[in-house]
């Protein structure tokens, strides 16, 4: 995740910072959830809901404040079409997944 995400300051070609991304995101999907495990093992009884409190609102205002960040810093560096077709892509895929139709079926 950490080398994907230097990748971003290197790349300007928008596949490569795409499949940066996925890795990005893969690495982060794995590591939050062990991350979130060891905080909750190492905090004591008494303080468990302070500290899932604090946890909680890191990771809330992460979700708000990184893409802001990157953002800024894409347009800084020069990087602002490479974002901007990523953004879209990311649009697309996610019209693609609301719109397909979804079945449950119940095994027997």
């Amino acid at each position: 995740m950490a080398i994907s995400t230097i990748g971003f300051g290197v790349f300007e070609n928008v596949g490569a910072l795409f499949i940066l991304s996925i890795i990005a995101g893969i690495g982060d999907a794995l590591l939050l959830p062990a991350g979130m495990a060891g905080l909750d093992t190492l905090s004591s009884y008494h303080a468990k809901e302070h500290i899932s409190g604090i946890k909680t609102f890191a990771e809330s205002a992460g979700y708000f404040l990184g893409p802001i960040a990157v953002g800024v810093l894409g347009t800084f560096f020069g990087l602002r079409n490479s974002f901007l077709a990523i953004g879209i892509l990311l649009m697309i895929f996610s019209v693609m997944a609301i719109a397909m139709p979804y079945e449950s079926r119940q095994r027997s």
